[in-house]
């Protein structure tokens, strides 16, 4: 609340990796649940929405593939890899 009545903009502060994993899978399990493939499809750039024609489709059969609500997930940022 403090942010957004101060003068300073939200473009000041830009999220991190981690902040915006955690955002883009939130989304996307609120889309999943919400049956609403139009949410899924919108993640993507505007040149892959123009490029990729069925994009609307593939969010609808990556939803019919889940089939149901997700109920549990692991957050991205606390997920840590390591190459060897």
């Amino acid at each position: 609340m403090l942010l957004a009545l101060s003068s300073c903009s939200v473009v000041d502060y830009p999220l991190s990796d981690e902040s915006r994993a955690v955002v883009t899978l939130e989304v996307i399990v609120h889309a999943v649940n919400d049956n609403d493939a139009e949410e899924l499809a919108y993640l993507f750039s505007y040149n892959v929405l123009t490029e990729k024609s069925d994009l609307l489709d593939t969010s609808k059969d990556f939803i019919e593939f889940v089939g149901g609500k997700i109920i549990t997930y692991s957050n991205p940022a606390r997920q840590r890899h390591f190459l060897v």
